[in-house]
């Protein structure tokens, strides 16, 4: 991580989309502690970083217990201050209808439609793949979160 921190420091140009992966959503842990420090000291602090966690890694991010509807935005604005150009928190987890904050230097922005019947595993990584396209392709921030997250419901509803 430290690697790619510093490639990305050298091209401050380039946008980069980090989800930060700590567990596999069918269980067993993908990162250490030093690669969630990594992660969080050097990554998750570039300003051409959009970073895309999840509940789970925005509590471990946060260090705090937990976060949910009442305080999405409020977390996302956390982490962004932490030095990201942009956090998407991703509520797909949330009781209810799933929700997404978006923060940015303009403030934060809500994202939520009904939740849709299907399952799917690897929403997060599809999510943030697909905003890393969308922005290699010119995309406005924006615009590619709402082109990524409907390409992920579609994605569900067909599985």
């Amino acid at each position: 991580m430290r690697a790619v921190a510093a490639a990305l420091q050298a091209r401050p140009w380039l946008p980069a989309v980090v989800d930060p992966v700590f567990a596999a959503s069918r269980g067993g842990e993908l990162a250490d502690r030093a690669a969630r420090d990594a992660l969080e000291e050097e990554l998750a602090t570039l300003s051409s970083v959009v970073l895309t966690p999840n509940l789970r890694e925005a509590v471990a991010l946060l260090h705090v217990d937990a976060i949910d509807r009442s305080n999405l935005g409020e977390a996302a604005t956390r982490l962004r201050a932490r030095g990201a150009g942009a956090v998407l928190l991703t509520g797909g987890h949330l009781e209810g209808d799933p929700a997404d904050a978006l923060a940015t230097s303009e403030g934060v922005e809500m994202f939520s439609e009904a939740r849709i019947a299907g399952a799917m595993h690897g929403t997060g990584c599809t999510l943030a793949m697909v905003l890393a396209c969308e922005l290699a392709s010119g995309k406005p921030l924006r615009d590619a979160v709402r082109s990524a997250r409907a390409f992920v419901r579609a994605e569900i509803a067909r599985h």
